[in-house]
């Protein structure tokens, strides 16, 4: 039995774009526990390192784990491909499902009662325009997370960070994280 549907029928917005993992992340649980945890509490978080040492593997097993704690989804936003602020900001735009953006208070405002986590993936290559735009979104936007990847340490005014030459827990589970191809 069909019946004809009458009316517009909603489309569903989907709650993420991450990618599907092809390969496992082996070794990284307690680096991810730890993740977790701290990420449930913080509105920024920054994972940074040099190229290829895995921020990318890493924020995408964190991203699919906290998944759940978003009610409006978690969104990768890669930046390798964005050469200017504008189209950073239509590119974001694009990726929430949004109208386009003329300045990054335009974007706060349409994200204002959104819950969601937004990663910025190669926040470095627009280092200036994503400190903006976290400051923005802190202020306009109070239920918005954003995990940022950088080879560069991300500053915000709110927030400073530095990097430690000492071998925590952390920074040794994280040594022993593997990546299976």
């Amino acid at each position: 039995f069909a019946a004809p549907v009458h009316g517009v029928v909603p489309a569903t917005l989907p709650l993420h774009n991450l990618a599907a993992r092809l390969s496992p992340v082996m070794g990284c649980d307690e680096l991810l526990g730890v993740l977790v945890r701290r990420l449930s509490g913080q509105r920024l978080m920054t994972l940074t390192g040099c190229a290829g040492v895995g921020k990318s593997s890493l924020a995408l097993a964190l991203a699919e784990r906290v998944l759940p704690r978003y009610r409006d989804g978690v969104w990768w936003v890669d930046l390798a491909t964005v050469e200017a602020p504008m189209s950073m900001l239509r590119h974001l735009a694009s990726v929430l499902h949004l109208e386009p953006c003329a300045n990054a208070a335009e974007l706060g405002r349409q994200l204002a009662a959104r819950q969601l986590l937004l990663v910025l993936d190669g926040a470095d290559l627009l280092l200036g325009a994503c400190r903006h735009l976290v400051h923005v979104l802190r202020e306009a936007a109070p239920q918005v997370s954003v995990l940022v990847l950088s080879k560069a340490i991300f500053f915000t005014a709110a927030r400073r960070s530095s990097e430690s030459p000492s071998r925590t827990r952390e920074s040794r589970a994280s040594s022993r994280c593997r990546w299976q191809p």
